[in-house]
């Protein structure tokens, strides 16, 4: 009897100390991976500049650098008023990949500034432009659509081209 006692108490002793254990390799385990995650996503949007980078250095174009990571080329600078928080605009464009795939052609919108109605990158790229400019935005993917891309055909994590005209 004394012995299956023993047993018992010895086997739930080991069982309190198992548990533990298993948390401190499960939350290490859930740490390592966060790390691989945040490492891979520096990768992406390291890959993604560059390409970016690339795309504009082969066109020659000197473009403004906005602080979404997005590059903004103005082709020509609108005689209209600038461009303000919660202005509302009318926006023509059409959407491309970074690799020729277009995606809409002549699309127009009315988006008010600062909403975040469209892209975080064409939301900034707006306040820096006047009415009648015409520009070319080249959008990371993570201030574009990013990791799900726009449920519709914009595909995940792509790099996006605007060809707008501000109405």
């Amino acid at each position: 009897m004394f012995f299956v006692a023993a047993i018992v108490t010895l086997h739930c002793i080991g069982c309190r100390r198992a548990t533990p254990v298993v948390e401190v390799e499960a939350k290490r385990d859930n740490e390592a991976l966060k790390e691989r995650l945040i490492n891979a996503n520096k990768y992406i949007a390291s890959s993604e500049q560059n390409q970016i980078e690339g795309y504009v250095g082969r066109r020659g174009w000197n473009t403004l650098k906005l602080s979404c990571g997005a590059h903004l080329y103005i082709r020509h600078e609108g005689g209209g008023s600038a461009i303000g928080y919660e202005d509302t605009v009318t926006v023509r464009y059409t959407l491309s990949t970074l690799t020729g795939i277009t995606i809409y052609t002549d699309r127009t919108e009315h988006l008010t500034v600062g909403r975040r109605q469209a892209t975080v990158s064409l939301d900034e790229a707006l306040l820096q432009l006047r009415h009648g400019s015409q520009a070319c935005l080249i959008s990371p993917s993570e201030a574009g659509h990013g990791v799900a891309g726009d449920g519709d055909r914009v595909p995940a994590r792509t790099v996006l081209v605007y060809d707008m005209t501000v109405l």
